[in-house]
């Protein structure tokens, strides 16, 4: 084997390694328990209920979420977004955030009606 084919398979070699330990990285960050992410999920689970998902404004997570065990979080907030005829609308939410173990956040949220 020449000197340019040992360098050509070091170089190769080291961009496996490379490659796989910003695999491992991003793998571990996706296991983390933090409360960006469990917004993140409770925002996605809100959106996914609205008639204009893209109009969705939501308070800070701080004043949203709270915290009650490992991974999990109680949520209690509001959103504000475009009801079927444009007007913007405040809607009342309620549910509850969790992270499974080797899996992402996931929200079970239930608006509340109005007036109770």
């Amino acid at each position: 084997m020449t000197d340019r084919a040992r360098a050509r398979n070091g170089w190769a070699f080291l961009g496996c390694a490379v490659a796989l330990s910003l695999a491992a990285g991003a793998w571990g960050y996706a296991g983390r328990c933090d409360q960006g992410r469990a917004w993140a999920a409770v925002q996605s689970a809100v959106q996914a209920q609205l008639r204009a998902p893209a109009s969705a404004v939501f308070p800070d997570a701080r004043e949203a979420l709270e915290a009650t065990g490992a991974c999990r979080f109680r949520v209690a907030g509001h959103v504000d977004a475009q009801n079927g005829f444009g007007a913007l609308v405040r809607s009342e939410f309620v549910g509850t955030v969790q992270r499974a173990p080797g899996r992402d956040f996931l929200a079970l949220i239930v608006f509340v009606p109005r007036g109770t």
